[in-house]
């Protein structure tokens, strides 16, 4: 019977391919909406797996400074503004920075330096070790670095490695031990951005550096997470008033704020995809049972050889079914693949395809499925042997 199917399908194929392209697109639409509702829903637990949702981000929006003063006097400001709202406030305030790491074969690693502040107020976690020696780095010659999961083989848990980093344009050599290896679902913030949490990446190659030189001036002005226990007004404040000092306007927002930010935005996205989706496959299912019915008119003679041969309508009607699956399999397949493709390609924004998102989009196959066959078989079975042999002998 499986050869029948197959036989018949390929005699009717050219029929079917419409079909399979609008299905595909409809299938690949809806898969990438359910995906981005996923990471929609993600979203806030991604962000909270790094640091609580009432921190707040501080970040330039202004520099009317025009260069008045040499970068070097205002990376001491900030130190000195930092150090001084630390020492009379319950306050903390993390800072992080991006470096370049250059291994033995002088091959690149992202990675980002940060404060004892961020170390603490961050949540990683981790496959192996801990960040006890992050928090205890004073000024060793063996720096301590934690490495995500993605290079646990080039950076092996526990051992030494001889490396060259670069820092605000200065390039120095280091002796790096790996003190822990970050889970593999673990986040980071890679930072440089009004809305750091723009910044958040999953899966991919980086290191992380206790405090090992001076921060850039981009970190002071844009890597700024504050946990303010009480008080915050009157230090945003603070920090207000010495940033004008300096020619610069700045802005506090929450990750909470930030996080109800990307769901506004991804809103009509993800509405304007649902939608194209929904109609696709609404279209391609009246197309499809347009195509079905018109196709049983034509192969009646068709029908009729197979009851000559010896087919009962049982056997036919399984064979109209096959057909069907056939062409839904085919749309199947090429909408995972299409997902899987783009998947690939934005895994670091932590877009994925799940067995849910598959799950969902295959029952949703199943239902279009049963759609497109009911009408046809129905019209099928209520035909009579009889006149499909006729129709077959050409009487």
């Amino acid at each position: 019977m499986i050869s029948i199917i197959l036989k018949s399908f390929k005699i009717h194929k050219k029929k079917s391919v419409l079909n399979i392209i609008q299905f595909s697109i409809a299938f690949f639409s809806l898969m990438l909406s359910i995906c981005m509702v996923q990471q929609v829903l993600e979203y806030r637990r991604n962000i909270e797996s790094i640091m609580d949702s009432d921190t707040v981000q501080m970040s330039v929006t202004e520099d009317e400074s025009d260069g008045k003063e040499p970068p070097k006097t205002q990376k001491d400001k900030y130190s000195t503004i930092y150090d001084e709202i630390k020492s009379d406030t319950n306050v903390s305030i993390g800072i992080l920075d991006n470096i370049s790491v250059y291994d033995e074969n002088n091959m690149v690693d992202n990675a980002i330096m940060v404060n004892k502040d961020f170390i603490n107020m961050a949540k990683w976690k981790f496959q192996d070790g801990n960040i006890e020696k992050l928090v205890n780095y004073n000024d060793d010659d063996v720096i301590p670095v934690i490495v995500s999961y993605s290079l646990r083989d080039k950076y092996k848990f526990n051992e030494k490695y001889n490396i060259e980093y670069m820092i605000d344009e200065g390039t120095y050599n280091a002796t790096i031990m790996v003190v822990a290896v970050a889970d593999k679902n673990s986040y980071i913030f890679t930072g440089n951005a009004t809305c750091i949490s723009d910044t958040i990446k999953n899966k991919e190659d980086f290191m992380i550096f206790p405090k090992i030189a001076d921060f850039s001036d981009l970190a002071y002005e844009n890597n700024v997470l504050i946990k303010a226990n009480s008080d915050l007004e009157n230090i945003e404040d603070r920090l207000s008033d010495e940033y004008e000092n300096v020619g610069k306007n700045i802005q506090f927002i929450s990750l909470e704020s930030q996080i109800e930010q990307y769901y506004n935005k991804q809103k009509t996205v993800i509405l304007a995809t649902m939608i194209f989706a929904i109609i696709i496959i609404v279209l391609s299912l009246l197309g499809t049972i347009g195509t079905i019915l018109s196709n049983l008119v034509l192969r009646k003679r068709e029908f009729g050889i197979y009851y000559a041969m010896g087919l009962s309508k049982k056997h036919l009607l399984t064979m109209i079914l096959g057909e069907g699956m056939v062409m839904f399999f085919i749309s199947f397949v090429i909408s995972i693949a299409g997902s899987l493709a783009v998947t690939f390609f934005m895994a670091s924004e932590g877009f994925k395809i799940t067995l849910e998102n598959v799950a969902i989009t295959l029952l949703v196959m199943i239902v279009c499925m049963v759609v497109c066959e009911l009408l046809p078989m129905r019209k099928i079975a209520g035909q009579e042997p009889v006149e499909l042999i006729n129709e077959g002998a050409g009487k």
